[in-house]
């Protein structure tokens, strides 16, 4: 089992690949694909404020849906070039 601390995490522009930045308990860092991630099984600490949690969370879900919005607004022009040109 990894201990470690979450400091940074991104989509991927092109696959939306969940990308994060974990420092492990001796200050290393590692960058891991959320597929790699979450595939080992994946155990929080609760937050001194959940309530705060809940707005990061929030966030993460706009981000996301905004990530798939522009994916699949890049498909259709990319559909429409083939077919129009």
């Amino acid at each position: 089992m990894i201990t470690g601390r979450i400091i940074r995490e991104s989509y991927g522009k092109k696959k939306q690949q969940h990308t994060f930045t974990i420092e492990l308990e001796n200050g290393e860092l590692k960058l891991i694909k959320g597929r790699n991630l979450y595939r080992n099984g994946v155990w929080r600490k609760e937050w001194e404020d959940e309530d705060a949690r809940e707005v990061v969370l929030e966030e993460k879900h706009e981000r996301g849906k905004l990530a798939r919005a522009a994916r699949e607004e890049r498909f259709m022009e990319k559909l429409e070039n083939f077919y129009f040109s």
